[in-house]
């Protein structure tokens, strides 16, 4: 077994150079529907049909759908879409309806397809891995729409990592932990 070696600053600026699009991911489970919010799928190259690997967060309710559908499809947003993007990363399906403002149909898998954005693939999970925070899921393409002619589509048209990271407002539980922390600052110096 080899010692890590890599100073995590490194690491993470490599990692992050590559182009990461902001992805909003949707799955449904007979009537209940759920969606976040996804930087982390990655195209296999030269499969065909389609295969992408993507990494699932198992806090989010989304995951527990999608391990039991077994049908997720991804959105790419435009980048004046960082509502929806907020509101598939911060909000819980458990606590908040998320389609209920959000434009949808249902799509060939049966999962909740938004209406509004640069277009959406429908995937199907072949095959898991589990680790302890994510499922990493290998997924094979079933449909997709373009809602822009294709040619009109091209990498930095959509939203990314970085584009949310400097759009998006403050999380509401890092602003509650930081409120929290500076009144028991204000506390202590009593």
């Amino acid at each position: 077994m080899f010692e890590n070696l890599a100073e995590h600053q490194v690491a993470d600026k490599l990692a992050n150079c590559v182009y990461k699009p902001a992805w909003v991911m949707t799955s449904r489970l007979g009537a209940q529907l759920s969606g976040n919010f996804v930087v982390s799928a990655l195209p296999l190259p030269n499969s065909d049909p389609l295969k992408l690997v993507v990494c699932v967060t198992k806090r989010d309710f989304t995951h527990a759908v999608i391990m039991e559908s077994r049908v997720f499809a991804l959105h790419l947003l435009r980048r004046d879409q960082i509502d929806v993007a907020v509101r598939f990363a911060y909000q819980s399906g458990r606590e908040v309806d998320k389609f209920a403002t959000t434009p949808h149909k249902t799509g060939h898998t049966g999962v909740p397809v938004l209406t509004d954005c640069l277009g959406y693939m429908e995937f199907e999970v072949l095959e898991t891995f589990d680790t302890a925070t994510h499922t990493v899921t290998l997924a094979e393409i079933r449909n997709a729409e373009a809602y822009l002619p294709l040619d009109q589509i091209e990498q930095g048209l959509p939203g990314n990592e970085e584009w949310f990271r400097k759009n998006a407002p403050p999380h509401p539980r890092a602003v509650a932990a930081q409120q929290a922390a500076q009144a028991q600052a204000q506390q202590g110096h009593r």
